[in-house]
């Protein structure tokens, strides 16, 4: 059959007269003259069979899964996305814990404020001691089952009320008879009466919002009541700091607050937070969809530019502007000719391993849908120490990329893995729509930059390693059988195949062992 280009091709400039191809189904990066870069360019624009290439570079692309047989292609999609889901995603727990909704603050872009349309009786709910028993009894059998829980985020709501400390401390107990590490998303406001448990307890991280200096932080996160919160809370995070207690600060960003970021960066570094061992730090855009009002919404775009106009390097500026970051964690420390870059067919835990469980009992995939009980995945049953889920479990297990529409045949279908579900909720009224923000945008600057980098560094035109060439290693009853087992040993035996697994992601070759 004829080799036509991928659908999945992207052509970007590198520098001078030299091209990057990516292929986002096989992660390959290569580098190419402007005339094969034209020659690709042209069969993308018109049937998709390239013509007079040099046949030592058909061979080449071929190889590399540039050029490819259609049905040979859309068959790779589903065995990547089916060698994570029942390697890793389906073995594997994330536990969120929502211990109570209610919350000392009333932030303005706040995604759960329509909570507080129930009242306060309602939001003064805590879970129980019960109830979290019965959550970690779900956890021992999972692990029984063989499955690795991975971690516990405890969020809210604001999870570090003062009243709360009880039922916190049960959370904690039972995390470190499994051995989870605990993280926790904070406001920092009371965060004082919970030192010593942190440090009991081992805690991992704390991760605490700061929009601003004094008074412009307290109008976008003001307390419940009115009263600042500012000067309270950077006393927190300094006495924090001391003990020790890991702190990630963040910087929600729109365009009430963008022009003031030097000023409480300037804030940060006089308080030692930004030099600081324990302290790291990055900035957000704000949503839309929770924004305060549209006239403030901004993107990740103008929060990279704005590090850059206050003098951040372009490697800086990427390590702390969220999405920036996110999108180039992969590219920007495991480019290597001998490695795979990692694939996403899913975008988060929330499509994979996530269950999030809050103080009515409710269990969901994402904890950013718990505004919407209709997005329910099941229910905490306290008396049997189980979850018992609702068909709906299965609609958000299935979030992948092969099963999107407008994914299939995206260049970037294994890198984005469509967005997040719950903004693609947000705008679309369902979560098998694509979320894709900027990420095309960023992604079209992030990989010639790293690549640029690398090229300067040792100009091989293979820039990493590309996942067409173990899948070209099955035979067509391999292949038939990738598409169909659930069976992870069946599938890492057939994998075996394929070759060196420590060239593979970390998270694959963990799978192998176990």
């Amino acid at each position: 059959m004829s080799k036509t280009v991928s659908r999945h091709e992207l052509i970007l400039p590198l520098i001078d007269d030299k091209f990057i191809l990516f292929n986002g189904l096989y992660g390959a990066i290569d580098v190419v003259d402007a005339r094969t870069a034209d020659i690709i360019r042209d069969a993308q624009q018109g049937d998709g069979a390239p013509t007079e290439l040099d046949e030592d570079v058909r061979e080449r692309l071929i190889r590399r899964g540039h050029l490819v047989e259609r049905q040979t292609e859309a068959d790779d999609l589903k065995i990547l996305s089916r060698l994570k889901l029942h390697c890793f995603d389906r073995r594997t727990v994330m536990l969120v814990i929502t211990p109570s909704y209610n919350c000392n603050f009333r932030c303005t872009y706040c995604y759960q404020r329509y909570r507080l349309r129930r009242g306060q009786e309602w939001l003064e709910r805590i879970m129980s001691l019960e109830q979290i028993d019965a959550v970690f009894d779900q956890m021992r059998e999972y692990r029984e089952q063989g499955r690795q829980l991975l971690s516990c985020t405890i969020h809210g709501g604001e999870p570090f009320l003062a009243r709360n400390i009880k039922t916190i401390r049960r959370i904690c107990e039972h995390c470190r008879e499994l051995d989870l590490p605990i993280s926790v998303f904070t406001n920092g406001y009371e965060l004082d009466a919970y030192f010593d448990l942190i440090k009991e307890f081992n805690i991992d991280s704390l991760l605490i919002t700061l929009d601003g200096v004094g008074a412009k932080h307290d109008r976008r996160r003001p307390v419940a009541g009115g009263g600042s919160s500012y000067e309270r809370i950077v006393k927190n995070v300094t006495a924090a700091l001391e003990r020790g207690i890991n702190i990630r600060l963040r910087t929600n960003v729109d365009r009430q607050n963008i022009d003031e970021l030097g000023e409480l960066l300037n804030d940060f570094k006089a308080r030692g937070f930004i030099d600081h061992p324990n302290c790291d730090y990055y900035f957000k855009s704000v949503m839309p969809d929770t924004a305060a009002e549209p006239a403030l919404e901004l993107n990740d775009i103008d929060v990279f530019e704005k590090l850059r106009e206050l003098g951040y390097s372009e490697r800086e500026a990427i390590n702390h502007e969220s999405a920036y970051s996110v999108c180039g964690q992969d590219i920007l420390h495991d480019l290597s000719p001998d490695r795979y870059l990692m694939l996403r067919a899913k975008n988060c835990g929330a499509a994979g391993n996530m269950a999030a469980v809050d103080a009515s009992g409710k269990v969901f995939a994402c904890w950013a849908v718990r505004s919407f009980d209709v997005l329910s995945i099941g229910k905490l049953d306290v008396e049997r120490g189980r979850f018992n889920f609702n068909f709906d479990l299965v609609k958000w297990r299935t979030r992948r990329v092969q099963n999107i529409e407008e994914c299939r045949e995206c260049p970037y279908v294994m890198q984005c893995g469509g967005g997040c579900a719950a903004q693609a909720f947000n705008r679309n009224g369902s979560i098998m729509k694509p979320f894709c923000d900027t990420f095309k945008e960023i992604f079209n600057w992030l990989l010639p930059y790293a690549c640029r980098e690398a090229w300067a560094k040792d100009q091989t035109v293979e820039m990493s390693k590309s996942w067409r060439e173990p899948l070209s290693k099955f035979d067509e009853e391999e292949r038939r059988t990738l598409l169909k087992t659930t069976d992870p040993k069946q599938t890492l035996d057939i994998w075996s195949k394929a070759g060196d697994l420590s060239k593979m992601p970390v998270t694959l070759q963990e799978a192998w062992v176990d």
